[in-house]
């Protein structure tokens, strides 16, 4: 359980990303880059449960799974801080397009990334090396951050060419 805690714990803290671009005034170019951030920030706390206790985590499907949690919690955190303090009084279109599909790129995107470090921590356990975050997770990273920053930069562009105007 102690380990779930802390591999989840990435989810909380990673939602210091998600204020990068509320922080900037409207600054669009920070909302391309908080994807990248948001997707290295939500498996932190797991990457440093796996580089100083590997066999705290009993399979790849355990890495995926804490990392899902933590994009879950990370997704709700977010979606409760635009909802309810960066934007005071949502239309009921903005919140259910944040639940429903800011929530699900979040989980998406942050389990391309999980399946990296699964496949990243398989590696360290079968050769006995240290954690590593290149290969199969790094690869894994550019895809789901690639596709968080391509997301955020789609709204971003609809919402600047007044297609959303929640």
């Amino acid at each position: 359980m102690f380990v779930y805690l802390l591999g989840v714990l990435g989810g909380a803290v990673g939602i210091v990303a998600a204020l990068l671009p509320e922080a900037s005034h409207g600054i669009d170019l920070l909302a391309l880059t908080a994807g990248p951030v948001e997707e290295l920030c939500k498996p932190l706390a797991l990457i440093i449960i796996l580089d100083r206790r590997p066999w705290w985590v009993k399979n790849r499907e355990e890495v995926v799974l804490l990392v899902l949690l933590a994009a879950g919690l990370f997704a709700t955190l977010e979606n409760l801080l635009y909802l309810h303090v960066a934007l005071p009084d949502p239309s009921s279109k903005l919140v259910w397009y944040r639940w429903i599909v800011c929530t699900t790129v979040h989980v998406v995107c942050s389990g391309i990334v999980a399946v990296g470090l699964a496949k990243q921590w398989q590696r360290m356990i079968d050769t006995g090396e240290r954690l590593r975050l290149g290969g199969p997770f790094m690869r894994h990273y550019l895809v789901g951050a690639g596709v968080h920053a391509a997301y955020n930069g789609t709204v971003c562009l609809l919402q600047w060419r007044g297609v959303f105007t929640w």
